[in-house]
C-alpha cells in the first residue's frame, strides 16, 4: 500500500501490542531489563518472512556490557534465562489492587459488554455517584462480575483462587461503592494528587487520600495497572522520638 509506513519508532511498549506481519528489521536500542520483554519485543519481526534483529549496546551501561560479552551463549540458551513469574494474576494482593481499576475501566470506556449495553452516564469523571442508583439495576455490573470470576478460574489448579472468594470481592467492592456514593458528596473516580493535595472522596484512592482521611472505595488502587509500588517517604525523626530510640539502643 503506498501510504504504508516504512519505519516504526517505539518505546519498549512495542512488544505488547504491535502486530504487523511484514516487519522484517528491528534495532533494539539497549538491552531490555528482562529476558521475557526482550523475547516479546524481538518476536514482533520476521513473522511473514525472515527477520533481522540488531541490538545496539553501550559499553557504559553494565547490563549492555554484560550481554555483549556473553552474547552468543546467552542467545543459544535464551529461554533458560526467562525470569520466573513472581505473582499470579489473581493472587490475593493482585486482586486487591486490580479488581477496582478493571471494573472502573470497563464501566467508563465500554459501550457494551457481552452484548449488554453500558449506561453512558458512567463515563463522566464526576458521575461516580450514580452507583447509588444503579447498583441493583445496571446489568453491566453483573456481567463484569461474571467476566472477572470466569477469568479467575483460567489458572493452574495450584494458582486458582476460590471462585466464591472472587465473587465476594467483586460484589463487596460494588456494595462499598454504593455506600460511599450515598454518604459522600462530590465523589469522583480518581483525583491526581501529585502536585496538589487531594480534595474529594474517590473510588480509586492512593496513599495521599488515605493519609488525609478522605473516603476511598478501593484502597491502594493504582490509577495505572503498571504501578506496583507505593510511595516511600523520607523525613527527620522528631527529637523526642529520637531520644527514646537512642535510649533503647
Amino acid at each position: 500500500m503506498p501510504e504504508a509506513k516504512d519505519i516504526v519508532l517505539s518505546t519498549s511498549m512495542f512488544g505488547t501490542g504491535v502486530d504487523i506481519d511484514r516487519l522484517g528489521l528491528m534495532i533494539v536500542n539497549g538491552q531490555p531489563k528482562t529476558t521475557s520483554s526482550y523475547i516479546q519485543a524481538t518476536g514482533r519481526v520476521g513473522r511473514s518472512q525472515g527477520g533481522l534483529v540488531i541490538t545496539f549496546l553501550r559499553a557504559s551501561r553494565p547490563r549492555d556490557l554484560d550481554h555483549y560479552e556473553f552474547f552468543t551463549g546467552y542467545h543459544r540458551a535464551i529461554y533458560r534465562y526467562v525470569e520466573p513469574i513472581t505473582v499470579t494474576p489473581f493472587a490475593a494482593r493482585a486482586r486487591e489492587r486490580g479488581i477496582g481499576p478493571v471494573a472502573v475501566a470497563l464501566l467508563r470506556q465500554a459501550r457494551e459488554i457481552q452484548s449488554v449495553p453500558v449506561l453512558a452516564e458512567w463515563a463522566a469523571k464526576t458521575n461516580a455517584s450514580v452507583m447509588q442508583n444503579n447498583r441493583n439495576l445496571a446489568q453491566e455490573l453483573e456481567v463484569i462480575n461474571e467476566i472477572i470470576n470466569r477469568r479467575s478460574q483460567i489458572q493452574l489448579p495450584i494458582r486458582r483462587p476460590p471462585e466464591d472468594q472472587v465473587d465476594r470481592e467483586v460484589r463487596g467492592g460494588f456494595d462499598r461503592w454504593q455506600t460511599v456514593a450515598e454518604n459522600e458528596n462530590n465523589l469522583v473516580y480518581e483525583e491526581y494528587a501529585i502536585d496538589k493535595d487531594p480534595t474529594k472522596p474517590v473510588v480509586l484512592g492512593d496513599e495521599q487520600h488515605q493519609e488525609r482521611n478522605f473516603t476511598v472505595v478501593y484502597r491502594n488502587a493504582p490509577q495505572s495497572l503498571r504501578e506496583v509500588e507505593g510511595m516511600t517517604r523520607f523525613g527527620s525523626i522528631p527529637s523526642n522520638q529520637q531520644n527514646s530510640e537512642n535510649q533503647r539502643g
